[in-house]
C-alpha cells in the first residue's frame, strides 16, 4: 500500500483513513454517536455541578443542538 501511495509504511499507518470512517463521516452517524455519547457525558455531570457550571454546560448543549444537523433516520 505504501508504495502505491508514495509513502513510507509508517507514514501509511499514522495518515491512513479507512473508507467506512469517511462514509459514516458523509452520512452523519459518527455525528450523530458524537452528539448523543457528548449529551449523555454532560447529563451525568450535571449533579456534581455548581449552578453556574449546569449553565455553561446548558449553553454547551444548546450550541451542541444547534451546531450539529441532526442524522437521516434509516
Amino acid at each position: 500500500m505504501a508504495e502505491r501511495l508514495g509513502s513510507t509504511p509508517s507514514i501509511c499507518r499514522k495518515c491512513y483513513v479507512h473508507p467506512a470512517v469517511i462514509d459514516a463521516y458523509l452520512d452523519g452517524t459518527i455525528l450523530e454517536a458524537s452528539r448523543a455519547r457528548t449529551e449523555q457525558e454532560l447529563v451525568d455531570d450535571l449533579p456534581a455541578l455548581q449552578p453556574e457550571e449546569a449553565a455553561v454546560v446548558a449553553l454547551l448543549q444548546q450550541r451542541l443542538h444547534s451546531a450539529i444537523p441532526a442524522a437521516p433516520k434509516a
